[in-house]
């Protein structure tokens, strides 16, 4: 509803209708006269109150414009932002189905033993069958029977009279490892 007010600017009274609040009129008056006074008082006479009113309009409409200036920059953030959201909602929807799908796969998987990870580790159904003897007997008897013990010397020193040949006895294994010797002194 529109009412009437008589509103006093700088020492000169307008009537005006609006249906805007009473606080409302008085805030923005408040505002507009303060302004007329500062720029009258700071132009020590030289600017009249009507001079100092068109400035205080006009300074009002260049923040105006700024402000729509401003308002139009962030309407087309707001826009640039709801469009990155909308994306963002499908793409977190897609992630969902598929987090669905991978859970449904999980859940029909057989289970796998997951405590040997480890690369290096052989399973026992990837080693091939060795056909082994089946005692030890039978691996001493392939072997040959041959020296257990022999003399040796160094072959780069001939026994001399001075130096005596020192003889080094060489005991052969030749159970599970062939040609592995172990020597003693």
């Amino acid at each position: 509803m529109k009412k009437k007010y008589t509103l006093n600017i700088a020492n000169s009274d307008i009537n005006i209708v609006t249906e805007e609040s009473k606080e409302t009129i008085d805030a923005i008056v408040g505002i507009v006269d303060r302004k007329i006074r500062e720029i009258y008082l700071h132009s020590k006479g030289e600017c009249s109150r009507t001079n100092a009113a068109i400035l205080v309009c006009l300074d009002y409409c260049a923040e105006k414009l700024e402000m729509q200036k401003t308002l139009k920059n962030l309407n087309a953030e707001i826009e640039r932002l709801t469009m990155l959201n909308e994306v963002a909602e499908k793409e977190k929807a897609a992630l969902e189905r598929e987090i669905e799908a991978l859970k449904a796969m999980n859940v029909s998987a057989p289970k796998v033993n997951t405590k040997k990870t480890n690369e290096d580790q052989i399973r026992l159904d990837e080693i091939p069958e060795i056909e082994a003897p089946s005692t030890v007997e039978s691996v001493e008897a392939t072997e040959p029977e041959a020296v257990a013990e022999e003399t040796l010397t160094p072959p780069e020193e001939e026994p001399t009279a001075e130096k005596p040949t020192v003889k080094l006895k060489k005991k052969k294994v030749r159970a599970m490892f062939d040609a592995i010797s172990f020597d003693d002194i």
